[in-house]
């Protein structure tokens, strides 16, 4: 681990999130790396690290309103740019589809991830198409953030040949014999 990277798990560790969210984002770091990491195999130039500390720091400000937008400007405080941007995308609304940046590869990964666990993007998208089913305005934006999903979805499961689940298993594997 570099480096920028303890330090990013630093700021994580303080930034006062409750346990199950600190999973999560940890979860989301292994699995955008663990893409990250194949795509550069494949030719991609998509910076493994910063999909890392971007995961980790992607809700760091997840209690308040406007999360993405709260965490990105506090991410610029304290210098981390880089990260900030991945922060401030990661909702899904204006991320690119492009294999190279990690802002799209962190934003997927947080699709495919509730909790520390992998349940794909139908299941996280549909506790929130309840939540806000009151509300046509906010559910367009929810549709047009599920259906950006799905297409980096499909993008980095043909670019890898492999299925993003298949790739979850092998992360999480790692991850629990880590903890033994």
């Amino acid at each position: 681990m570099t480096e920028h990277e303890r330090f990013c798990l630093a700021v994580l560790e303080r930034a006062g999130l409750e346990k199950r969210k600190t999973d999560h984002s940890h979860a989301v770091a292994l699995l955008s790396a663990e893409i990250a990491r194949r795509l550069r195999e494949k030719g991609y130039s998509t910076d493994v690290s910063l999909c890392y500390t971007g995961g980790l720091l992607h809700d760091v400000r997840r209690y308040e309103r406007r999360h993405s937008r709260a965490g990105a400007k506090f991410l610029r405080s304290i210098g981390l740019n880089a990260e900030a941007r991945v922060c401030w995308l990661h909702d899904g609304e204006d991320v690119a589809l492009d294999l190279n940046d990690p802002a799209a590869i962190v934003c997927l990964a947080d699709k495919l991830i509730a909790g520390d666990e992998y349940v794909g993007i139908a299941a996280r998208y549909a506790y929130t198409t309840k939540k806000y089913s009151h509300d046509q305005a906010l559910l367009r934006v929810i549709e047009r953030r599920r259906l950006n999903a799905y297409a980096l979805q499909s993008c980095v499961e043909n670019a890898l040949g492999v299925k993003l689940p298949e790739i979850w298993r092998e992360v999480d594997t790692a991850r629990k014999l880590s903890y033994n």
